[in-house]
């Protein structure tokens, strides 16, 4: 990740210049410009990151000039960056997500793989919906798909109709930082099913994090603080219309501080 990063902010900070330098160095310029989409996805590490804004909508990269042109917060974020605005200087500035300045809480950060745990290596459910959650540890043969990837460490919770299905694990206060990907499994909606599903992650009953889950949407990277937490509870809400057809959500790459 650390190696990709560093490949990757030259690109950025193109993109920075790109974006700012009329704004930073002379007048606002305003030049309408011809420019071709064509449903330009971003992977990272082969996940695909779903783009979005400030706001959380969904933005679309474009080729202009034979140059194809990246939402900068978006990419920035997708490989550990925070990325802020500074309006008075029109400067883009970029800081390391592992610092702690995150700046934008869908930073995920960079763990060092001997610095963090796989929760579900490290944990066993302590209370979850009976017949609704499912676990793969990371040495096992049965796997998610999700976006169309295979993620062997992960959790999955059924939705259902009128149910929210939760699972829980104790911590005992031994954490700081909880880092993963969550999105719906591929396959496990049915057709007609449009609902929106909302992941929601309590720590100690107090919510910490809310997650929509709509129709065709990827996954997505997600962090949050778990310091003092005793007991970590991800519950998935209820699709109101069907039970037999709702999604399915899973959780993957579960890294804990």
């Amino acid at each position: 990740m650390k190696r990709m990063k560093d490949r990757l902010v030259g690109a950025l900070i193109m993109l920075v210049i790109i974006a700012t330098g009329a704004t930073a160095f002379a007048a606002v310029r305003i030049t309408s410009i011809n420019v071709t989409y064509r449903d330009i996805k971003v992977a990272v590490n082969g996940t695909l990151f779903a783009l979005k804004d400030v706001s959380g909508n969904t933005v679309e990269p474009f080729i202009y000039n034979g140059t194809t042109y990246l939402p900068l917060r978006a990419v920035g974020e997708a490989v550990g960056y925070a990325v802020n605005w500074d309006n008075e200087t029109s400067t883009v500035n970029l800081t390391d997500a592992a610092d702690g300045n995150t700046g934008n809480e869908n930073a995920t950060g960079e763990i060092a793989d001997d610095d963090a745990l796989n929760l579900i290596d490290t944990y066993a459910p302590y209370d979850s919906t009976p017949g609704k959650v499912t676990w793969h540890k990371s040495d096992g043969t049965t796997y998610l798909n999700m976006g169309g990837n295979k993620y062997k460490n992960s959790l999955l919770i059924e939705s259902s109709q009128s149910n929210i299905n939760r699972v829980s694990f104790i911590l005992d206060g031994r954490h700081t930082s909880l880092t993963g990907i969550v999105g719906e499994i591929d396959g496990s909606r049915g057709a007609l099913i449009d609902t929106t599903l909302t992941v929601s992650i309590y720590g100690d009953d107090n919510l910490i994090k809310t997650i929509d889950i709509a129709k065709d949407s990827l996954p997505t990277s997600f962090s949050v603080d778990v310091t003092g937490v005793n007991l970590l509870k991800f519950e998935v809400s209820p699709n109101l219309k069907s039970d037999y057809e709702s999604p399915d959500i899973g959780f993957a790459e579960l890294k804990i501080k």
